[in-house]
């Protein structure tokens, strides 16, 4: 038997091997992640339709132009890494997905810090291979878009959280400051980190360590403060911009666009009264919380009716596998009592490390109030969206703060299977339980995510590399599909619903040069190009673009002379 001394000696030694392998198990997920994102890049060929806008304004910052990158209804945090990227990317659309890339693979590591607060360091790892083969994650880790960003910004500032909110600590709310105004520059909802950063640090969250009112007002203050100092030009730039303070131009437009859709506008006419009230700029200086107030029974109503539509894109975006392991690592985090939780805790120190895991791991109330926390964040996103207009990509980073309940699910059906007869006569029961869940998880999500081509988008693409090679005059491009216009090099400005004398006569007004249609919208029925022939506009090209529903369908490029 050992006596303390040798206890001394053994326990740091086997505490190291423990965190060695838990580090190179980390840098393989690390590495599957990015290879996984990167070919997702390579499949998918073409940008997005929000893509374009981010590009675009990120090649206008990178080229000095800051007005025009600024001038955008999008936020400017997302084309700011577009611009820093551009530098070393040959192209904004190959920087933007470079930035995606880079920073939708490194999005695993706060996932690992958030998890492990949560569930252990057994379950981080089981949390972050699930993150590196979700297909959403992958997705947008090869897009485009600001999504992947704003996944690692919205863990990293969960994980600061928990530490500024539990414990009052104060360079962890200065960290939640600074890390939610990011996200807030990314994307207009990370505002919900200040929010719940704030409204959390004041509430006397149970357990032994409660910490004091002034304590908990002086972390709340530092949330703001950070917050402020990170986002205060970009809030100031707004004022200048529309005479009053305002938190975001998007969201303003998403509110109205919200209460249209209740309304219950068609979707072209919807769409069409978005993008006018957006070429207009009536939304300049529209004041949210008054539009709200003035429309409130019909919010309420939009609410109740849209929150179970929000809970089923959650769980689409979480997606099948991992919606069954959050449910059962909830149910067996909520069983566990604290007495249970050290027997558990006791038992692993039979384990190889387990004595050091065992003391690394949080106390019961800690864990619960850490997940109390993740969940009253969880159902306030849910219902701050039901207000605004319910879309399936807003969920994606909501899904991903599920993962730590999944990995605490994989965790409890591999040491389910590791008690099986069958595995148990094979010996090294764990491993091949283990070994199980993780072919099950890999199985599970690989063909979707890697189902990423776009073989009917490819047409924008050559449309628009057509039109750039063409010696034409300069100006914009009036067209339902901005892609074109994007490949083209040239402005992008959006087909009115109109008649054709209309949209001609409004396009040579705003000095668009082309006019590109696809046969198959609704635009171009009701605009009734074929008109256009009458006119003897002339038709530069015709690109074929047949699907099952219509089997003609086609894109016409006109010239405005």
């Amino acid at each position: 038997m050992r006596g303390p001394r040798g206890v001394a000696l053994v326990v740091p030694r086997v505490l190291s091997a423990a965190v060695a392998r838990r580090a190179w198990t980390l840098v393989g997920l690390l590495g599957l992640a990015f290879a996984l994102r990167a070919l997702a890049g390579l499949l998918v060929e073409v940008i997005s339709k929000d893509g374009t806008v981010y590009a675009t304004n990120g090649a206008h910052l990178a080229a000095g132009r800051f007005s025009e990158g600024l001038a955008s209804f999008f936020p400017p945090g997302y084309p700011i890494f577009i611009a820093l990227a551009s530098f070393v990317a040959p192209s904004p659309e190959a920087a933007g997905k470079v930035v995606s890339l880079l920073l939708g693979t490194l999005g695993l590591l706060p996932l690992y810090l958030l998890t492990r607060r949560l569930a252990g360091s057994a379950a981080a790892l089981a949390a972050c291979l699930a993150y590196a083969v979700h297909p959403a994650a992958v997705r947008y880790g090869g897009e485009v878009l600001s999504e992947a960003t704003y996944i690692t910004l919205l863990l990293t500032g969960c994980v600061a959280a928990l530490a500024a909110v539990l414990e009052a600590r104060r360079p962890a709310a200065l960290l939640l400051g600074g890390v939610a105004a990011a996200a807030y520059l990314v994307r207009p909802e990370g505002l919900g980190l200040v929010v719940m950063g704030v409204l959390g640090a004041l509430l006397p969250w149970g357990g032994r360590r409660r910490a004091a009112m002034p304590r908990r007002l002086a972390a709340a203050s530092c949330v703001l403060i950070s917050f402020l100092v990170v986002a205060g030009p970009y809030l100031l730039y707004l004022r200048s911009l529309s005479g009053g303070w305002t938190l975001s131009q998007k969201l303003g437009a998403t509110v109205a666009v919200g209460l249209m859709k209740q309304r219950g506008s068609s979707g072209a006419l919807l769409h069409e009264r978005a993008a006018t009230l957006m070429q207009r700029e009536e939304i300049r200086g529209f004041n949210t919380a008054r539009f709200v107030l003035r429309n409130l029974p019909l919010f309420l109503k939009k609410a109740a009716s849209d929150i179970v539509v929000l809970l089923r894109y959650f769980l689409e975006a979480l997606y099948a596998p991992f919606v069954l392991l959050a449910a059962l690592g909830v149910l067996a985090q909520w069983r566990a009592s604290p007495s249970r939780g050290d027997a558990v805790r006791t038992a692993g120190a039979a384990a190889p490390g387990g004595a050091a895991e065992a003391a690394l791991l949080s106390v019961p109330w800690r864990e619960r109030n850490a997940s109390l926390f993740m969940l009253l964040l969880l159902a306030f996103y849910l219902l701050a969206f039901s207000f605004l207009l319910t879309h399936r990509r807003y969920m994606v980073p909501l899904a991903m703060l599920a993962l730590p309940w999944a990995g605490r699910g994989w965790i409890a059906a591999r040491d389910w299977l590791a008690r099986r007869a069958w595995l148990q006569r094979r010996g090294a029961a764990l491993p091949w339980a283990a070994a199980i869940m993780a072919g099950f998880v890999i199985a599970s999500s690989l063909p979707a995510a890697l189902h990423l081509r776009r073989e009917e988008k490819v047409v924008l693409k050559e449309a628009g590399r057509w039109l750039r090679a063409q010696p034409l005059p300069p100006g914009s491009v009036m067209t339902n599909m901005p892609r074109i216009a994007f490949y083209a090099g040239r402005p992008s400005l959006r087909l009115p619903l109109a008649s054709y004398g209309e949209v001609v006569q409004a396009a040579r007004a705003a000095g668009a040069r082309l006019l590109v249609v696809d046969t198959a919208e609704q635009a171009m029925r009701e605009t009734e190009f074929a008109a256009a022939a009458a006119a003897k506009l002339p038709l530069l090209r015709h690109f074929p673009r047949p699907s099952p529903e219509h089997p003609q369908r086609a894109i016409l490029i006109f010239l405005l002379e």
